[in-house]
């Protein structure tokens, strides 16, 4: 019996040491991975990109980017660009981090009433120049939502800053979206307009005005305008 209760003391003493010694290592890969893994400096990232022969203007745009990249999913920039080189851009994952941070914590759903959305079938029936058929049986609408640009949409789920109004064009700019989604799938969608913002970025444009010129965006602002101006006429009436 005293053998058994010897073994247990010496268990417990190691355990408690154990337990100390894997606080203070922790401790310290915390304090280490901050020095290596913190938020990427201007410095290193130019050093990693300046084999590419790129100028300071679009150095300075996608450096930006990278860090929106940080603060939108946590992940320091090191890690970033080594995940992207190591396994290729996964365009689902960076849509649904993209997506999980849009929602955010206080984001609330907006039930969007039988009337806008009528209104909406009734603008499209009445232009059959509207390039596409089809779309979600459902629009899922969210407010308060972390998103600076005002509305970001994915798939049917639409994500906005602010609670939406009845009928508004910012609401019809965001339904556009959910039929570019419904025909070319979230991989096709989410690779063009990555892909497509990149090419603006790298031809030296703007973050806004790169955005502003990717094809589903365009597509979408210029129904958005086409209806604005259908909806003013019929209130009008």
């Amino acid at each position: 019996m005293r053998i058994i209760k010897n073994i247990r003391k010496s268990v417990k003493k190691t355990s408690k040491r154990t337990k100390k010694q894997i606080k203070k290592l922790s401790k310290k890969a915390k304090k280490s991975t901050k020095k290596v893994f913190g938020k990427i400096s201007k410095s290193s990232f130019d050093a990693i990109v300046f084999p590419l022969g790129l100028s300071g203007r679009v150095r300075n745009a996608l450096f930006g980017e990278l860090r929106r990249m940080e603060d939108m999913t946590g992940v320091p920039g090191v890690a970033l660009i080594a995940s992207l080189l190591t396994q290729g851009l996964s365009v689902n994952t960076l849509m649904e981090t993209a997506e999980t941070w849009s929602k955010g914590t206080k984001s609330k759903r907006y039930a969007v009433s039988s009337s806008t959305l009528k209104q909406f079938k009734q603008f499209i029936k009445e232009n059959p120049r509207f390039p596409y058929k089809k779309t979600y049986s459902k629009l899922r609408v969210y407010y308060n939502a972390n998103n600076p640009k005002g509305a970001i949409t994915f798939e049917n789920r639409v994500y906005m800053k602010r609670k939406p109004k009845e009928g508004g064009s910012l609401l019809f700019h965001e339904y556009v979206h959910t039929f570019q989604y419904y025909k070319y799938g979230k991989k096709v969608f989410g690779s063009v307009y990555a892909g497509n913002y990149l090419l603006n970025i790298l031809k030296g444009y703007k973050q806004s005005k790169a955005y502003s010129k990717i094809n589903f965006e365009k597509e979408a602002y210029d129904w958005q305008s086409k209806f604005r101006q259908w909806s003013s006429k019929k209130s009008k009436k």
